[in-house]
């Protein structure tokens, strides 16, 4: 189709600079036509066809973030056009829904897929993330809200000698490599969780005084201790990069986060809990966008480039429930989100089903091959680690 010329009114966001610069030196890996943020609902019952087409058309409307288009010289924001729409019969191939490409010169970014008892969303990565689907899902049960409009600068001075301090000198990534093959593209591996869940997530947590997402993020990095016998980390976490006030907010803002710990002396399971919290709260409390570290500080440059930093990645996705949302109930995506940061090394990605939340995940590597049985056997110590993690916290690593 044919674009308008480039806008100043839309100005990116910072992961969105970030995207534009791993397309330039890797075409096709971060503004692809498969780079997609994917979201399912369960409806109550078959939805009108024609009332959603007009939702769907009303959101785009008044979320230009899903009529923006990147390119090398800014970003375009097109006018608003309906929002291509599948409805389908039970007997429908839902992995093959999500995946159809969406080319990022084709807005709106946004594509929708409508069943019996289930719509399927679809955006280009690029304009939105995970949050920003479920922000469109509400978006289908009301009005669209007006733009809260980006989120202000951070005090960039005052967190930089932080962030100098954590990224001097980053601790060898704990991953057993057999080779590095810089240039090559994501590689997924299904983990295998068995029954393990988010109440294995809670517990764990409330026996070491944490939040789920810690207890997870700890049990991963004590797992890679446990095989590979590390003691310092340095771990990237995704956040969902926004501010209260960016809350109801449809956009591309999701954030990279270097955690950085030590279970240094041989600590119990709780100390290692507790030193995991605290370098969490002191990495949030001096959070920065990535885009701003990579321009200020060269060790934030060599992490997030591919070929770049070896590293390790942990993420954990679970998008708030609505429970007003007349019915409207989230369900997950089923093919695995690849990821969407430029890193070299391995990302641990898991997600939470909300209709049990039960967990289900992906690990990816990104130029290495790692030893045969790795990822296998992390898994496998990683499952145990969170079920029985109550019974253990007073035991040393």
């Amino acid at each position: 189709m044919s674009l308008p010329a480039p806008v100043t009114a839309a100005p990116l966001s910072f992961t969105q600079e970030l995207l534009l610069r791993t397309e330039r030196s890797h075409h096709g890996t971060a503004l692809g036509p498969h780079v997609l943020a994917r979201s399912a609902f369960a409806l109550p019952e078959r939805i009108d066809v024609g009332r959603l087409r007009a939702a769907l058309d009303e959101v785009v409307a008044g979320h230009e973030a899903l009529r923006t288009v990147l390119t090398p010289d800014g970003p375009i924001v097109a006018p608003p056009r309906p929002v291509p729409l599948t409805v389908f019969d039970s007997d429908v191939d839902i992995p093959d829904c999500l995946a159809q490409p969406i080319p990022i010169d084709d807005p709106p970014l946004l594509r929708a897929f409508a069943g019996p008892d289930l719509l399927l969303l679809t955006a280009h990565h690029s304009v939105a993330d995970p949050w920003s689907l479920d922000l469109v899902a509400r978006g289908l049960q009301r009005a669209a809200a007006p733009r809260s409009g980006q989120a202000a600068t951070p005090r960039t001075d005052a967190a930089l000698p932080y962030w100098e301090r954590v990224l001097a000198d980053l601790p060898p990534a704990p991953l057993p490599m057999v080779d590095e093959q810089p240039g090559t593209p994501p590689i997924a591996w299904p983990l295998e969780l068995g029954s393990l869940n988010l109440g294995h997530l809670r517990r764990a947590a409330r026996a070491a005084g944490t939040t789920p997402f810690l207890a997870g993020l700890t049990a991963y990095q004590i797992a890679l201790k446990e095989i590979t016998g590390t003691t310092e980390f340095a771990v990237t976490v995704l956040t969902s990069g926004r501010s209260r006030a960016d809350w109801a907010t449809v956009g591309f803002f999701m954030n990279a986060v270097v955690i950085r710990s030590s279970f240094a002396g041989r600590p119990t399971a709780a100390e290692a809990s507790r030193r995991v919290r605290v370098a969490f709260a002191e990495a949030c409390a001096h959070e920065l966008p990535v885009m701003e570290l990579i321009n200020r500080l060269p060790a934030a440059d060599r992490l997030f480039r591919q070929p770049g930093t070896i590293s390790v990645q942990f993420e954990l996705i679970e998008v708030p429930g609505s429970p007003a949302w007349r019915g409207l109930a989230l369900r997950p995506p089923i093919p695995p989100v690849r990821p969407l940061l430029p890193f070299t090394g391995m990302q641990w990605a898991l997600e939470v089903d909300p209709a049990d939340e039960s967990l289900y995940g992906s690990a990816f590597t990104w130029g290495i091959a790692l030893e045969p049985g790795f990822l296998a056997e992390l898994t496998t110590r990683y499952v145990a680690l969170l079920t029985g993690f109550g019974e253990t916290l007073e035991e040393r690593l």
